[in-house]
C-alpha cells in the first residue's frame, strides 16, 4: 500500500524540493500559474474552485486586525478586515447588519453607494465592498473612541504642571508651590489612568465583537454555499437531450440486412 503524506508533510516536502532546486524551476519561461489554472487543478483534486478564489483574495487582502494608531502609547482606534467568498447577497448583508446591531447594541443606519454597502453608528462602521477582481467581498470594520486621548491628554496637563511647580519649589522660588503640585498630581494620575484603563478594555471588547461578526459571516456563507451545492443534482447522461450515436457494429448489421 503506497504511503500517504499529511498536509504538513506535503508542505515540508515542497519546501525542501524548492530549496534543493535553488529556485531554478522559476524562470522567465515559467512565470507561475494563473488563477484559472489553480482552479482547474483544485477541481481535479476534488476541491471547490470557489475556495481557491477566496484564498487568492485573502492573500492580497489579509484578514484580521488592522494596523492601529496610538496616543501616548495607548490605542484608541480599532479595525478589522476579512474576506468573503463571492459577492454578498441582500440576505447575507441583512444578517451582517443584524449581528452588528446585536453585538454593538446600536441600531445604526445603512447606506448603499453602488456596490459599497455600509452600516454606521457614530464613529463605528461596517462596510462590504467587492474586491478588485470581483471574486470576493472585503468586509471592513472600524471604530475609534475619542474619550481615550481626551482623558489621557487631560491628565498629562496637570502632571506637567506638577513637575514644573515641584522644580520651582526645589529651586527655592516659592516653597508653597509644593502644595499646588501635591494637589495637581492626583488629578493628572486619575485622568490618565482612567484613559489607559478605558483604552485597554474598549479595544479588547471591540476586537472581540468585530472578529465574532466576521466569523459568523464567513460561517454562514460556507453553510449556504454547501447547501446550494447539495441541492444541485449531478448531471446525468440520460438527462441530456442528445441521441446516442450508432456504433459501427450496428451500422454494419443494418447494411447487411438491406443487401439481403
Amino acid at each position: 500500500m503506497p504511503r500517504t503524506y499529511s498536509q504538513d508533510e506535503v508542505a515540508a516536502i515542497l519546501k525542501e524540493a524548492y530549496r534543493l532546486s535553488d529556485g531554478t524551476h522559476e524562470s522567465e519561461n515559467q512565470p507561475g500559474l494563473t488563477l484559472a489554472e489553480l482552479e482547474s487543478m483544485a477541481t481535479e483534486h476534488g476541491l471547490d474552485a470557489g475556495t481557491i478564489r477566496m484564498a487568492a483574495a485573502r492573500l492580497h487582502t489579509p484578514s484580521g486586525t488592522e494596523p492601529y494608531r496610538t496616543y501616548a502609547g495607548i490605542r484608541w482606534k480599532v479595525g478589522h478586515r476579512s474576506v468573503l467568498n463571492g459577492p454578498v447577497t441582500d440576505q447575507q448583508w441583512a444578517e451582517i447588519v443584524a449581528d452588528c446591531r446585536q453585538q454593538f447594541e446600536a441600531r445604526g443606519e445603512q447606506s448603499v453607494d453602488g456596490q459599497l454597502r455600509t452600516w454606521k453608528n457614530g464613529n463605528l462602521f461596517v462596510s462590504a465592498e467587492p474586491s478588485v477582481d470581483g471574486a470576493s467581498t472585503v468586509l471592513h470594520m472600524g471604530s475609534r473612541n475619542d474619550n481615550i486621548p481626551g482623558l489621557i491628554g487631560g491628565g498629562l496637563g496637570p502632571l506637567v504642571m506638577t513637575l514644573i511647580f515641584s522644580t520651582l519649589a526645589l529651586a527655592g522660588v516659592d516653597p508653597d508651590l509644593f502644595v499646588v503640585a501635591a494637589m495637581l498630581a492626583p488629578i493628572g494620575l486619575a485622568l490618565s489612568g482612567s484613559g489607559v484603563m478605558l483604552g485597554r478594555s474598549w479595544i479588547r471588547n471591540r476586537e472581540r465583537q468585530m472578529a465574532l461578526i466576521a466569523d459568523r459571516a464567513i460561517q454562514r456563507q460556507s453553510v449556504q454555499t454547501g447547501a446550494l451545492q447539495a441541492e444541485t443534482p449531478p448531471l446525468k447522461i440520460d438527462d441530456l437531450d442528445v441521441e446516442a450515436p450508432e456504433t459501427e457494429e450496428r451500422v454494419d448489421v443494418a447494411a447487411r440486412r438491406d443487401r439481403l
